[in-house]
Protein backbone atom coordinates (compact mmCIF):
# COMPACT_ATOMS: atom_id res chain seq x y z
CA UNK A 1 0.00 0.00 0.00
CA UNK A 2 1.68 3.39 -0.70
CA UNK A 3 0.93 6.85 0.42
CA UNK A 4 0.28 9.63 -1.48
CA UNK A 5 0.92 13.32 -0.37
CA UNK A 6 0.10 16.69 -2.71
CA UNK A 7 0.75 19.83 -2.02
CA UNK A 8 -1.96 22.78 -2.70
CA UNK A 9 0.01 25.34 -4.82
CA UNK A 10 -2.01 28.26 -3.97
CA UNK A 11 -0.50 30.03 -0.41
CA UNK A 12 -1.77 31.00 2.63
CA UNK A 13 -1.06 34.17 4.26
CA UNK A 14 1.50 33.94 6.78
CA UNK A 15 1.51 36.34 9.77
CA UNK A 16 4.57 36.99 12.04
CA UNK A 17 4.46 36.57 15.71
CA UNK A 18 4.48 40.35 15.80
CA UNK A 19 0.91 40.18 14.09
CA UNK A 20 -0.59 38.14 15.60
CA UNK A 21 -0.77 36.39 19.25
CA UNK A 22 -0.61 32.80 19.60
CA UNK A 23 -0.90 32.36 22.97
CA UNK A 24 -3.74 30.35 24.60
CA UNK A 25 -7.01 31.28 25.21
CA UNK A 26 -7.90 30.91 28.49
CA UNK A 27 -11.97 31.80 27.69
CA UNK A 28 -14.02 30.84 30.99
CA UNK A 29 -15.47 27.80 29.35
CA UNK A 30 -12.15 26.37 29.21
CA UNK A 31 -11.38 27.02 32.66
CA UNK A 32 -14.44 25.58 33.61
CA UNK A 33 -13.88 22.52 31.45
CA UNK A 34 -9.95 21.87 32.88
CA UNK A 35 -11.54 22.34 36.57
CA UNK A 36 -9.41 25.65 36.88
CA UNK A 37 -12.30 27.33 37.81
CA UNK A 38 -14.32 26.59 41.38
CA UNK A 39 -17.90 26.27 41.18
CA UNK A 40 -18.42 29.24 43.24
CA UNK A 41 -16.47 31.13 40.52
CA UNK A 42 -18.70 29.76 37.75
CA UNK A 43 -21.55 30.74 40.01
CA UNK A 44 -20.35 33.91 40.14
CA UNK A 45 -19.70 34.68 37.04
CA UNK A 46 -23.11 33.07 35.89
CA UNK A 47 -24.50 35.76 38.63
CA UNK A 48 -22.62 38.77 37.10
CA UNK A 49 -23.84 38.20 33.62
CA UNK A 50 -27.30 37.62 34.46
CA UNK A 51 -27.15 41.03 36.38
CA UNK A 52 -25.63 42.75 33.69
CA UNK A 53 -28.14 41.09 30.89
CA UNK A 54 -31.27 42.03 33.40
CA UNK A 55 -29.77 45.76 34.06
CA UNK A 56 -28.00 46.92 31.50
CA UNK A 57 -28.23 45.06 28.13
CA UNK A 58 -30.22 46.84 25.81
CA UNK A 59 -32.98 44.66 23.92
CA UNK A 60 -35.91 45.12 22.34
CA UNK A 61 -39.04 44.23 23.99
CA UNK A 62 -40.08 42.30 21.66
CA UNK A 63 -36.78 40.30 22.26
CA UNK A 64 -36.63 39.83 25.94
CA UNK A 65 -38.15 36.43 25.72
CA UNK A 66 -35.53 35.50 24.05
CA UNK A 67 -32.83 36.76 26.77
CA UNK A 68 -31.31 33.62 28.20
CA UNK A 69 -30.34 33.61 32.05
CA UNK A 70 -28.38 31.56 33.35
Amino acid sequence: MSKKVTFDENKNEVFFIEKYDRLPIQSVLYLRCYNKITNKEWIKIHDELNKFKYKEMVVHKDSLQYTRFH
